[in-house]
Parts: C-alpha cells; sequence; structure tokens
C-alpha cells in the first residue's frame, strides 16, 4: 500500500486540511503520538503526511495536511490504516486529547495547479475562504488574485479548492460547503506579521473579500513536525 503514496502534494489529486481542538496539554501529546506513530503508520497505509501546526492565535489547536494520490486511494488508505494495528494500539491515547476532530476540509487542486513546498518555512498563513462568489471564483482560477497574493505577500502561494466528491470514508466526517483556501511559508514570523499587513492594508485585496467572499479565516502557524 505504501508504494500508491504521493510523492508530493504536488503529486496529490487529494489533500485534506484538518484541524482538531484539544484539550488543555493535548497538543504536546498528540505531537508526541504522531512524531512516534503515527505519521508512520499512515505512510505505511499509503498517506502522505504534511506539516504539522500550531496555531498562534489558539494554543489548543492542532493543524495538519494529509494528502492522497486521488478519491479511490484515499478510501483505501483510510480503512487500511483505522482498520489497522496503529491506530489500534493508539486510538485511545489520541480520542484522549482531543475535544473535536471534525473541523476538516477535503481539497483538489486549483485549476491550474499552483502548489509550492512550505515544509521548510519557519511561519505560515493560511487563510480559508467560504462562500466565494463568482466573480471571485472567475479571479481564483484565472490566477489573478493568486497573483495579487504573491504581490503582497513577496513569496509564492499554495492555493486550493474543495474536493466536490462525496465523502468515501464517512467514518472521518468532513464539511460541507465550498472553500477556496491559500498557503503560503515565511522565514519568520516577523516576515509573515509583514506581509499579512500589507495583504490586510490592499485595497484590492480587501474589497475583493468583502464584496465577493462570505466567512474569511486568516491562521498564522508555526510548524512542530516536518512534512512535504
Amino acid at each position: 500500500m505504501g508504494n500508491d503514496r504521493p510523492v508530493s502534494f504536488a503529486a496529490a489529486d487529494v489533500v485534506e486540511l484538518r484541524r482538531y481542538t484539544v484539550h488543555p496539554g493535548g497538543f504536546e501529546k498528540l505531537t508526541r503520538l504522531f512524531d512516534d506513530h503515527l505519521i508512520a503508520g499512515q505512510h505505511d497505509a499509503g498517506m502522505l503526511i504534511g506539516t504539522v501546526y500550531e496555531d498562534l492565535a489558539d494554543p489548543d489547536r492542532f493543524v495538519w495536511w494529509r494528502a492522497f494520490t486521488d478519491m479511490p486511494d484515499r478510501q483505501r488508505a483510510l480503512e487500511a490504516f483505522y482498520g489497522g494495528p496503529v491506530w489500534a494500539a493508539h486510538r485511545t491515547e489520541a480520542n484522549s486529547a482531543m475535544i473535536d476532530s471534525d473541523d476538516v476540509r477535503l481539497l483538489r487542486h486549483t485549476d491550474p495547479p499552483r502548489t509550492r513546498a512550505v515544509a521548510s518555512a519557519a511561519a505560515t498563513a493560511t487563510m480559508i475562504i467560504e462562500d466565494a462568489g463568482r466573480s471571485f471564483v472567475e479571479e481564483w482560477h484565472d490566477g489573478v488574485l493568486p497573483g495579487l497574493l504573491e504581490q503582497l505577500l513577496e513569496v509564492p502561494v499554495s492555493t486550493w479548492r474543495t474536493e466536490p466528491s462525496v465523502n468515501t470514508f464517512p467514518r472521518l466526517p468532513v464539511r460541507a460547503g465550498t472553500v477556496f483556501v491559500w498557503t503560503a511559508g515565511f522565514d519568520s514570523h516577523a516576515q509573515l506579521d509583514a506581509a499579512v499587513d500589507r495583504l490586510s492594508a490592499d485595497p484590492d485585496w480587501t474589497s475583493r473579500l468583502r464584496t465577493h467572499a462570505g466567512h474569511v479565516e486568516l491562521m498564522r502557524l508555526r510548524p512542530v513536525t516536518s512534512g512535504d
């Protein structure tokens, strides 16, 4: 099964952005479990595990990514892992660290794909944009908005959109609704903060969000494990 794992997030057709709410102290417990057991176990089942992040605005939020070759491989990999010995051995401890694990976005590449590696970044910004209108969607797919983001942030961005397929592993729910997601890596938190300040002050970007998008959430993240 491990040979079916995508070699990179750029090569994966399907990714998950997973955000858990953990009990106080649960972040360290869950990170240790990932490092010692869960990353390797998921790799062996056919998944690619990305970076695990701490949300600087919420110490009880555990943020991570994982990737799959395609939807059929996602189902096979999830069945293999959650029905296998690694999860059976560690699920009680993992679940005891978490209050909620259902804040999950099932995503695919934008078209054309725009995926940049951010594994070596010291800080990462990730924005989730819900309920975008037609004008926003068109400018996203035309590359206008990703280009504007890169101009303002002064770093490459990766862009994603909702995977429209039915969730074929309902044991793990994913959130309904359509979203666009961008993520970008920075060499320092100071660089990230300066970039976000430029973005927030730009009238073109802010007017598009205000006029053509619904709920918007920006996360400032610190990596705690390495990934793709």
